[in-house]
């Protein structure tokens, strides 16, 4: 098996060091209920950072590339409001909409990534697998809330917010593994041709 390398990008290094740092860090802080907000958007921009580079890596120039690119800022922005969110119903409606950008990040990443090949290639169809999968559960996830809330049990249906912290915790881990095994094949120079 040839394992085709290139030429390592300053970004790609400091972009996997970002990933190595901020990814297992901020799905901790999220499964373990942290209180310190400054730190998680800290760390929440570091591995915006991180999969900036990985991005820029592919080519930005592509379109699932950049469709990525759409999602995990949607993904930063939610965060960002999520950190400042004090109402209930708010705090809700931020983290589906957290989990749907790091889904659907994660999603067309690992598209982008099958075109790609090399030694990754099973990695990535597993990936895309499991993205697809996130992706119909958010989605079925969002019309039953947006039916609950048509039916008039939208705050009855908000007391139901472990579920979805639930969720964000096992996207988290999904996407912080993923970012993992990338960020080696980034320091490395392994993404694939």
């Amino acid at each position: 098996m040839m394992i085709v390398t290139k030429p390592i990008s300053l970004n790609a290094k400091y972009g996997a060091v970002a990933l190595v740092v901020s990814a297992p860090l901020l799905a901790a802080m999220i499964w373990m209920h942290d209180d310190l907000p400054n730190l998680a958007s800290i760390l929440f921009c570091a591995f915006s950072f991180g999969i900036w580079a990985l991005l820029d890596e592919l080519g930005l120039e592509r379109p699932l590339n950049k469709m990525a690119a759409v999602a995990f800022s949607v993904a930063l922005i939610a965060f960002l409001f999520w950190q400042m969110a004090g109402n209930t119903v708010e705090l809700l409606r931020v983290q589906r909409f957290l989990v749907f950008g790091l889904v659907a990040g994660f999603l067309f990443a690992n598209l982008a990534l099958l075109h790609r090949g090399g030694s990754n290639a099973k990695a990535n169809k597993i990936g895309a697998i499991a993205g697809s999968t996130a992706l119909i559960l958010v989605i079925v996830s969002h019309l039953v809330t947006g039916l609950m809330s048509v039916l008039g049990f939208g705050l009855i249906w908000a007391g139901f917010g472990t579920a979805d912290m639930m969720l964000l915790r096992i996207v988290m881990t999904l996407v912080t593994v993923w970012a993992l095994f990338l960020a080696r094949a980034m320091f490395h120079g392994t993404l694939g041709a």
